[in-house]
């Protein structure tokens, strides 16, 4: 694991640093691992376009790499121009819990299981909006440990290990999001949020 100098950028969630996160959004761009905060708990990611940023991120996790980063999304159309198999309820379903603390499993054509997460959060969608690629992310904890919901507790887990943590306060509810697996019948609930 490299070590870097980890920078956060701190400000109210109702007032956004529009220049700090379009400093946020042009590192992600470069490869950077950013902490950014979710309606949940704060989460960790990384553009899919950088497979070594995506690695680092399961290091520092200790997660398996069998288990893909859920894509994060900020508008419903993201998920229509992936290819994924969506189910006939979606529309219905998304526009009930969507943006908020659900991620769904969905299959794309090759039959591998993705997780969706739409966060109710104007700070990541904010982010995901001056993006130019898929950002790819999970909790910013240890795999198994207590999630963070604070920027203070991410700084403290992952100093010098990341390149930048967006810090607007405590996460809302500070739990994880629940997971949803829609890709069969019947659904079923992977983790209760």
């Amino acid at each position: 694991m490299k070590y870097v100098t980890t920078q956060v950028f701190s400000f109210d969630e109702h007032k956004i640093d529009s220049s700090a996160l379009q400093i946020v959004a042009s590192e992600l761009e470069k490869g950077k691992i950013v902490a950014f905060p979710t309606e949940t708990v704060y989460g960790i990611g990384a553009l899919e376009n950088y497979p070594d940023a995506i690695d680092a991120i399961y290091e520092l996790k200790g997660r398996s790499n069998k288990k893909p980063l859920a894509i994060y999304i900020n508008n419903l159309n993201q998920v229509k121009q992936m290819k994924l198999e969506l189910p006939s309820f979606f529309d219905d379903f998304v526009a009930l819990f969507w943006p908020g603390p659900v991620t769904l499993l969905v299959q794309d054509v090759n039959k591998q299981k993705q997780g969706i997460r739409y966060a109710d959060n104007c700070t990541v969608n904010s982010i995901l909006s001056l993006l130019k690629h898929q950002l790819r992310g999970t909790s910013a904890n240890e795999s198994g440990s207590e999630c963070l919901i604070t920027a203070q507790d991410v700084y403290k887990k992952f100093k010098n290990k990341i390149d930048y943590i967006v810090d607007t306060g405590k996460c809302k509810y500070g739990t994880e999001s629940t997971v949803l697996d829609v890709s069969t019948k019947p659904c079923i609930v992977i983790r209760k949020g």
